[in-house]
């Protein structure tokens, strides 16, 4: 019996690792123009918007495309290293499915900078 159970386990393993199976996001800080995306697998992929507020997330083994809705930034241009601008992340990835973030996250005076996803579709 404990044979089947993992020949089942181990079938269901490879059937993940066939489909292409990537982390789903985990948080987003955002710095100026600094975006970082955090992954359940601990990956954290970085991109300098350079004024374009959309991009893909090329430098990442799950590249998502982000739109980043800038709501204020710090009072204190210079700040904007340590302050997290207030913004809206919406991250997707080609199947259609949707993560929406806030910055700053409620949880970052925590020492947690991990916000999840107001809204999955």
């Amino acid at each position: 019996m404990k044979y089947l159970i993992g020949l089942g386990l181990a079938l269901g393993l490879a059937a993940c690792a066939q489909t292409g199976w990537k982390a789903n996001p985990q948080g987003v800080t955002l710095h100026g123009e600094q975006l970082a995306v955090s992954f359940f697998n601990g990956e954290v992929c970085r991109v300098t918007m350079g004024g374009a507020h959309s991009g893909t997330l090329s430098n990442c083994s799950n590249p998502l495309h982000y739109e980043v809705r800038i709501e204020s930034h710090p009072l204190v241009p210079a700040a904007s290293a340590i302050l997290q601008t207030q913004s809206t992340v919406v991250l997707s990835n080609g199947a259609g499915r949707t993560w929406t973030f806030h910055t700053p996250s409620l949880r970052d005076t925590t020492g947690d900078n991990v916000d999840p996803p107001m809204a999955l579709h």
